[in-house]
Parts: C-alpha cells; structure tokens; sequence
C-alpha cells in the first residue's frame, strides 16, 4: 500500500493535470467518454483511487457538448437514467449554495438485495465512488441514506467511513489535495415511499417521506434548497471501475448500447439457486432464470 507521503504526491499530480479542479462535466466525460487511471491506493484489501478524468487539452466547454449526452452508465437504481446527464443538471453558477450528494441505500423494493450485499461485503467500493463523483461534483457533504433494517450494513458502512478518515481519504484537505469532504451515514424509518429520491430528500431533512411535484429538479433545488445528485448504491460503484479501466472497456460489456456495463441481479423464490448474480447489462429473464450460469430453472 502506497505510503501517505506517495498518495500525496499522486494527488498532487492529479490536480495538476486537471487545472486545480475537476469541473462537473469533465468528471461527466469520464462516465461517458475517455478515462485513464492516475493510482491506485488500498485500503483494507479494499481501495480509493484518485483517477485522470480530463483528456489531455480537453476543457469544460470541449466536455460539456452532445459527448456527454451519451449516458453510458445508465442509473442502476430502477430507471436507468443516464449518469452523465443527471450530473450535467447542476447548474453551473450554484449562487453561492453547496452541492450535495446522496447515495440512496434505501433498497425497498421486494426481491431486492444487492445493495445490501455490496455494502456489507465491500462497502469501501461504494465509498471510493461516492468520494470521486463528489470530487467530481465540487461537493463537500454527501450522505448515504440506508434502509432502517439494514443495520449490520449501517454498521459496516460507518465502520469504512471512520477507515477512511483515519487513512485520510475523508475529512480535511483530503492528502494535502486541497479537496475537503465528509460522508455521514443516516438510517430511514422503513418508509418504502422513501426510495424515490424526492421522498429521500424530504425525510433526509427531518420531514414526513413524501414525493416532492416536479420541477424544481433535485439538481436545481434538493436537499436544504441546494443543488444535489441522487445516485444509487451500485452505480457509485460503478463510477468506480468507469474511472480504473475507461469507458470503452465499460462500453463493451453489455448489450444495451445506450446503458452497459456490469449489473447485479436479484434472483429469488421459487428457484433452484437463488442469489445475487454479476451479469451484462441486458441479460433476458430466460437466461436469468434457466441459464446454467444462474438461476437453473424454477422448483
């Protein structure tokens, strides 16, 4: 494991490659575009790597255009929205009010449990991506909103977190980068409404979880009025191996050409191997259910 004094360094050059700072559409670019790996630093048998986002000469103007449209990482929380675009929606002069993040962790929907099992078993994976899209985003608070029943993964998760700050990838001046940030963990009431990301955002401010109309759109006007991303447990990680191996390596995994990568599948009930299952974006039900590889039928 590199020694802090290294990670600094890395750190260094990263910023410098990038002009100081990464501004929200060129970290756009590495989820829809070119991306090339800087470091790569473990923490735990786990990692946090501090990635080159930028094309050499390429500016926030080159990245902003129809590039960023592409949404090769579809959303991987139900509706498949592209990434790039959803974090294209903040506004490029915020008036002075700070970015938020969310990671909803608030996995509800029957039958569902990958979230779950990414954050009991390698919750730094989840952290390392929550922490690159927030430097990403300018964005020096983000919160994972968890499901109140999973509280052995809430246990985990903090646990990651208070890692990171001890190893100095969360907190203050994060490796004498400059860049500053703080993760904080806060556990729903079992209100299933509350996966939507508006009622997230309602009950992460102490209200009843309730969808909010639409527009304003949270990237305008979310959590305490400021503009904030919603993105879910898996496509955090995502962004993750988005950032280490490039896109076009995340491009030819799938068969979707317009949401690809790899994709967690939930198989449960009357199945001869239940259980989560890595597969290519577009994998049919059939194969899911039948295929030697997964589920082998039904009981």
């Amino acid at each position: 494991m590199p020694s802090r004094r290294q990670g600094t360094a890395l750190w260094a050059n990263l910023q410098k490659r990038v002009a100081g700072f990464i501004p929200p559409s060129i970290a756009v670019d590495a989820i829809n575009s070119k991306v090339e790996t800087q470091q790569e630093v473990e923490l735990n048998a786990k990692s946090t790597r501090g990635g080159r986002v930028a094309g050499e000469g390429e500016n926030h103007q080159q990245v902003s255009g129809p590039r960023l449209q592409g949404g090769r990482l579809g959303g991987r929380g139900g509706a498949g929205f592209p990434t790039g675009v959803k974090w294209g929606f903040v506004p490029k002069d915020t008036k002075g009010k700070p970015v938020y993040l969310l990671c909803n962790a608030d996995e509800s929907e029957p039958g569902t449990f990958k979230d779950r099992l990414l954050m009991e078993e390698d919750p730094h994976q989840m952290l390392e991506g929550q922490i690159l899209s927030a430097f990403a985003l300018r964005c020096q608070n983000s919160y994972v909103y968890i499901r109140g029943e999973f509280f052995h993964g809430a246990r985990v998760l903090q646990r990651a977190i208070d890692e990171a700050y001890e190893k100095g990838f969360l907190g203050e001046n994060i490796l004498g980068s400059g860049f500053s940030h703080d993760v904080t963990v806060h556990r729903g009431a079992g209100a299933y409404i509350c996966g939507e990301e508006t009622g997230l955002i309602e009950s992460l401010e102490g209200k009843r979880g309730q969808p909010r109309v639409k527009p304003p759109f949270p990237a305008v006007v979310g959590v305490f009025g400021a503009p904030t991303i919603v993105n879910n447990v898996e496509t955090l990680c995502c962004v993750t191996h988005v950032l280490k191996r490039g896109a076009d390596w995340f491009a030819k995994i799938g068969r979707n050409e317009k949401n690809s990568g790899p994709k967690l599948y939930c198989l449960s009930g009357h199945v001869n191997r239940p259980g989560v299952y890595e597969a290519p974006m577009g994998l049919q039900m059939k194969e899911l259910l039948f295929g030697d590889d997964y589920g082998r039928g039904m009981k």
